[in-house]
């Protein structure tokens, strides 16, 4: 295997950018609110895991992620259109 092939495995990345990687794109929950609305769901209720909190912690030795993620339960309703 190449350097450049392990580079796009998992094991070819280090701790951060897997990190990263994993949380790239993630959203606010006012945004992920804003998409579900915008999407036709109602009643959208995203309740973070506290829980979860250590966990994160643990995630890097050097900084404290729980600061910036979090771990929730996200749940909505989406009433079916009728058929025309």
């Amino acid at each position: 295997m190449s350097e450049t092939d392990d580079a796009r495995t998992e094991s070819g990345l280090d701790a951060r950018t897997r990190l990263v990687s994993c949380v790239a794109g993630a959203s606010t929950i006012d945004r992920l609110e804003a998409m579900l609305a915008d999407a036709g769901f109602e009643a959208v209720d995203i309740s973070p895991k506290g829980d979860n909190e250590t966990f994160i912690r643990d995630w890097d030795d050097e900084y404290d992620l729980s600061e910036f993620l979090v771990s929730a339960s996200i749940t909505a309703r989406k009433l079916e259109v009728a058929d025309e």
